[in-house]
């Protein structure tokens, strides 16, 4: 496999991804990142940014947990039957967190044949003072011959605040970040994360949600970067893979709460240290990527729920 298959593979729907008989709602859409990012920010607010939108604190909504693309189209036209690139009144948006509009961004392009992949890491730009588990898409630049790492999420509103917030904290400099194509210093993948907290450049206490901060984070983002590069791309609150080390669990035995554990084992660390190789450099690395992933408990575990529920497999 080369790195033309790798763009192929993102290219291509995935079992969360595929729209199925809302797919029509598509195919209205601009085709440019910057009017498509707009219409996602139109279609869902963050149900911890309700506040800047004038409306009820949201909390862990139920709509946080809709977990496929065709059930979000659903959610969101049930809300305003009308095309998705009618801006919505903040009250008649999706309510979800961070996943949902990197998820509907990287089905939009891939209904456009336009390679994209949801990425998971961590955030400079959140307000608090480490960096925030965040979830945002990374689409192909083919004019620049590159990929782009996108927040679809912010939008000027959310932006302001953070500003604010930052001024305030006297870190200015963290909350200047271009959306439609963020840094390593704006945003750190997962893998990087994890292998520089290995190898001593970093440390746990950089990294968390809110104020908490620790091994389970990097945990957490490291698995679920690896589920989205395999185009397993689930909640956050999905904790579906077998054990990292030995054979897969016969689901649903396999769902696992591993992510709250606050050991690892050393087996179950060196999953994670090439989980994590392997996520720094997809396309370098996506024969191996894949066949890490396939052939071990923790996605073919993944995997087999995922089938189960749409019928489908990934990729």
């Amino acid at each position: 496999m080369t790195a033309a298959d790798a763009l192929d593979f993102y290219r291509r729907h995935s079992p969360v991804t595929d729209p199925r008989d809302r797919g029509y709602l598509f195919d209205d859409l601009p085709g440019d990142l910057p009017a498509l990012v707009r219409v996602v920010q139109g279609l869902i607010v963050h149900s911890l940014a309700t506040g800047l939108y004038g409306l009820p604190p949201g909390g862990d909504e139920p709509d946080d947990r809709v977990r496929l693309v065709r059930d979000m189209l659903a959610a969101i036209v049930d809300r305003h039957d009308a095309p998705l690139t009618v801006t919505r009144d903040p009250g008649r948006r999706l309510v979800g967190n961070c996943r949902h509009p990197a998820v509907l961004l990287v089905a939009m392009l891939r209904h456009n044949g336009i390679p994209a992949r949801k990425r998971v890491g961590f955030a400079g730009y959140l307000p608090g003072p480490h960096f925030c588990i965040h979830e945002i898409a990374q689409c192909w630049d083919a004019g620049e011959d590159r990929w782009r790492l996108v927040d679809p999420g912010n939008d000027e509103l959310i932006k302001t605040g953070q500003q604010a917030y930052f001024a305030t904290a006297g870190q200015p400099e963290r909350a200047v970040y271009d959306t439609l194509d963020l840094t390593p210093r704006d945003f750190i993948l997962a893998g990087t994360a994890w292998r520089g907290c290995r190898d001593g450049s970093a440390g746990p206490g950089e990294f968390g949600y809110a104020d908490d901060t620790g091994p389970r984070w990097l945990r957490i983002t490291v698995l679920q970067d690896l589920d989205a590069l395999n185009k397993a791309e689930l909640t956050s609150y999905d904790s579906w893979g077998g054990p990292l080390a030995g054979q897969p669990a016969t689901p649903p035995a396999s769902q696992v709460r591993y992510l709250d554990r606050a050991e690892t084992t050393p087996d179950e660390a060196r999953f994670l240290d090439q989980s994590a190789e392997l996520t720094a450099d997809p396309d370098g690395q996506f024969r191996d990527l894949r066949r890490h992933y396939t052939q071990s408990a923790w996605g073919r575990g993944v995997l087999a729920r995922l089938a189960a529920i749409t019928g489908a497999s990934a990729g």
